[in-house]
C-alpha cells in the first residue's frame, strides 16, 4: 500500500512538472516582466514620446523662420521700353530673357495675442495627459498582475491541501482494513473507504488542472513561454487587523491627473480662441541675389537687403471666433463634470471595496477558528475510530469537513489580499506595486 502512495505522490508532482522549465517568480518580477511585455503599455509610452515632441514643435514658433526661394527661367521675349519724341525716338530693353534669382526670407513673431504661448500650454497638458494614461495602463497591468500571482498562489495551496486530504484518506482506508481484518469492520466500510479515497484522488487531479490554467494565464500576462512552469517564491504573511478609517484616494491618482489636464487644455483652448480677435505681428528682414534682380536694364548680378514688419488682422462677419470659443467653453465644463464624476465614483468605490476588505478580515478569522477546530475534530474521531467507537462513515465525513474547512481558509487568506490589492488600485495607493 505504501509504495501505490509513493507512487501516486511521484505521479503528481510528474505532472504538475511535466511541461518543462520551472520559473521561480515573485510578485516584483512579475511585475517587470508584466510590464515589460504589454504591448498597450508600450502603445501608450509611444504616445506620450510623441506628445513631448509636440511640445518641442509648438516652442519653435516663438524662433524666427527663414525661407530660401531660388530660381532660374528663361523668356523668349524680353520686354523693351519704346519712347517716340517727335522725331525722336528711343528704345530701351526692359529685362532679358535670363533671369537668375535667390530670396532670402527671415520672419521673427513679436505679437500674436497669446497664439503661441496657449498652443505651448495646450501641448504641455497634453503630454501631461498622456502621461497620466501611461500611468494609468500601467496600474492596470499590475492589479491584473498581482491578481493572477495571488489566483496561483491559491491554486498551489488548493493541491497541498488535496494532497494532504488524500493523505488521510489513504491512511483511513488502510485503517479499514486493519480492522476489517480483525473482525471490527464489515465489507461496506472498506467501500466507503476505498469511495472516498477514489475521490480524494480526483480532487487533487482536478487542483493541478486548476493550478496549471492559472500559470498559463499568468505566462500569458508575463509573455513567457506556455510550456514552462512557474514556482511561487513569496510568503504570504497572515492578514492583519484592518483600520476602521476611511480610505483615501491620492489627488496623485492617474485617472484624475488624466481628468485634470482634459480641465487645462481646454482652460488653454478658450484662451487660444480668444487670441483670433488680436493681430499677428512680426519683423522681416530678406536678402535678395539674382540677374538682372533689382536694376532691370544692366544685365549683371546685383543684391540689396530689406527690412520692415508685417501686420494681419483677419475678422470673420459670421461670427466664427464667437462660437468656436463658446464651443470651447462647454467643452470645458464637460470636461470638469468629468472629473467630478471620476472622483465621486472613486471616493464611493474604495468606500464600498473598503467594507468588503474589513468582512473579508473577518472571514478570515471565522475559517481559522474553523479549520482549527475541524483538524481538533479530525484527531479525536481519528483515535475513536481505532477504537471501535466510531464509524467509518462518519470519520470521513468529519474529513471531508477538514478538509472543506482548510480549503476555506485558504480561499478567505487570499480573498483578503485579492481586495485589498483592488482597494489599492482604487485609491492610487503606491503599495499595489510592492511585495505581499
Amino acid at each position: 500500500m505504501k509504495n501505490k502512495i509513493i507512487i501516486f505522490i511521484l505521479l503528481l508532482f510528474f505532472l504538475r512538472g511535466s511541461y518543462g522549465y520551472t520559473r521561480d517568480l515573485t510578485l516584483e518580477k512579475a511585475i517587470t516582466l508584466a510590464t515589460e511585455h504589454s504591448y498597450q503599455l508600450k502603445k501608450v509610452r509611444a504616445e506620450y514620446d510623441a506628445s513631448v515632441s509636440m511640445i518641442s514643435a509648438a516652442k519653435a514658433e516663438r524662433y524666427p523662420t527663414i525661407s530660401l526661394l531660388g530660381m532660374i527661367n528663361y523668356k523668349n521675349e524680353a520686354p523693351a521700353l519704346d519712347i517716340n519724341l517727335g522725331d525722336l525716338s528711343i528704345s530701351r530693353q526692359f529685362g532679358f530673357k535670363e533671369n537668375y534669382q535667390t530670396d532670402l526670407r527671415l520672419s521673427i513673431p513679436i505679437f500674436t495675442g497669446g497664439k503661441i504661448s496657449n498652443s505651448i500650454e495646450m501641448a504641455n497638458t497634453s503630454s501631461k495627459y498622456s502621461r497620466a494614461i501611461e500611468s494609468a495602463t500601467t496600474d492596470e497591468i499590475v492589479y491584473l498582475t498581482r491578481t493572477e500571482y495571488l489566483n496561483l498562489f491559491l491554486s498551489e495551496r488548493q493541491i497541498d491541501i488535496a494532497q494532504s486530504s488524500y493523505e488521510r484518506a489513504n491512511l483511513i482506508k488502510h485503517d479499514v482494513s486493519s480492522l476489517y481484518d480483525a473482525g471490527a469492520a464489515d465489507s461496506l466500510d472498506l467501500i466507503e473507504a476505498e469511495l472516498a479515497l477514489v475521490q480524494a484522488e480526483l480532487v487533487v487531479k482536478s487542483a493541478i488542472n486548476n493550478n496549471r490554467q492559472s500559470e498559463l494565464r499568468l505566462l500569458t500576462l508575463l509573455g513567457l513561454d506556455l510550456n514552462e512552469n512557474i514556482s511561487i517564491t513569496d510568503n504570504l504573511s497572515s492578514p492583519e487587523t484592518m483600520s476602521f478609517h476611511p480610505p483615501f484616494v491620492n489627488s496623485n491618482k492617474a485617472e484624475l491627473l488624466a481628468a485634470q489636464s482634459l480641465i487645462d487644455f481646454n482652460q488653454y483652448m478658450i484662451k487660444l480662441k480668444q487670441s483670433d480677435y488680436y493681430p499677428n505681428l512680426s519683423v522681416v528682414g530678406g536678402y535678395s541675389y539674382g540677374k538682372p534682380n533689382i536694376d532691370p536694364f544692366h544685365d549683371r548680378f546685383n543684391d540689396y537687403f530689406t527690412v520692415g514688419a508685417n501686420l494681419s488682422w483677419t475678422f470673420n462677419l459670421g461670427g466664427k471666433t464667437s462660437s468656436v470659443k463658446n464651443n470651447a467653453k462647454l467643452s470645458l465644463m464637460a470636461s470638469q463634470h468629468n472629473y467630478e464624476s471620476i472622483n465621486e465614483n472613486l471616493h464611493k468605490q474604495a468606500s464600498v471595496i473598503h467594507s468588503q476588505l474589513l468582512f473579508a478580515y473577518e472571514n478570515y478569522i471565522s475559517s481559522l477558528q474553523k479549520q482549527k477546530l475541524a483538524a481538533d475534530n479530525y484527531r479525536l474521531s481519528k483515535i475513536k475510530h481505532n477504537n471501535g467507537v466510531l464509524s467509518t462513515n462518519r470519520l470521513l465525513d468529519i474529513e471531508t469537513a477538514l478538509t472543506e474547512a482548510e480549503s476555506s481558509l485558504a480561499s478567505s487568506e487570499i480573498q483578503f489580499y485579492l481586495i485589498q490589492s483592488q482597494l489599492y488600485y482604487i485609491t492610487g495607493d503606491p503599495k499595489l506595486k510592492e511585495a505581499i
